[in-house]
Parts: structure tokens; sequence; C-alpha cells
């Protein structure tokens, strides 16, 4: 998948701003490509949080056992990659915005669009 990812981003690059987002696009492929055109920003967020909007997403309580155990799964190895990610991309320089403290994640697209809306993308 980070072939078609990397060519998107090469073809963009001098384009107008414009935002992938995905867990595909981790700190350690990223890093690579920015410059002033190209930013990079990891999304992170508390444990519970995560775990909190999964288990209300997948209806947990309303499971039965086996269920229960897939999104559990689900749960842990999202943590695990929520940490890793926000690792990797301290290790790259890449800043990181926590999604569950309140007007962070507002705040920074406000800047994100000023910061787009000031510079001649094209």
């Amino acid at each position: 998948m980070w072939p078609s990812i990397e060519r998107l981003i090469q073809s963009q690059a001098s384009a107008e701003a414009f935002i992938f987002e995905g867990c595909a696009l981790r700190p350690e492929y990223i890093h690579a490509h920015l410059g002033p055109f190209v930013k990079g920003v990891c999304l992170t967020a508390d444990p519970d949080f995560i775990s909190n909007r999964i288990r209300t997403a997948s209806s947990y309580g309303s499971l039965d056992e086996v269920h229960q155990r897939i999104v559990a799964g689900i749960v842990n190895r999202s943590v695990r990659d929520g940490r890793e990610q926000e690792s990797r991309a301290h290790a790259f320089g890449l800043p990181c915005i926590r999604v569950d403290e309140s007007g962070v994640l507002d705040q920074f697209k406000s800047n994100f669009l000023a910061d787009t809306s000031s510079t001649n993308l094209s």
C-alpha cells in the first residue's frame, strides 16, 4: 500500500493544499517527504479514550463473549499501535496532537488552514 501512497504524495507535493490521513502514513515512511509543501503530524489519544471509542462504536456491551474478545483484541492492537506511532513521530521530529484534549484539534485545524491560505502552494 505504501508505494501507491508515496506516489500520491509526490504527485501532490507542489499542488494545492491537501491532506492524507491514515495509519499507513507511518512517521518512518513520511519523514523523507516532509518539507515546505508537505507537513506531517501524528494524532494521538489516551489509551482509555481509544478503548472507550472503540467499545462504544462496536456496541461492546451488547456483544456476546466471542465478539467481545475480538473487540478487546482490536482495542489492544490500536492502543499498542498508537503508542508506537507516537514514539516514532517523536523520533522523526513530527509534532503530536492529542485529539482527546478539548480544543487542541480545533486549534491545529485553524492554524493549518491559516498556514495554507497564506502560502502559495501552487
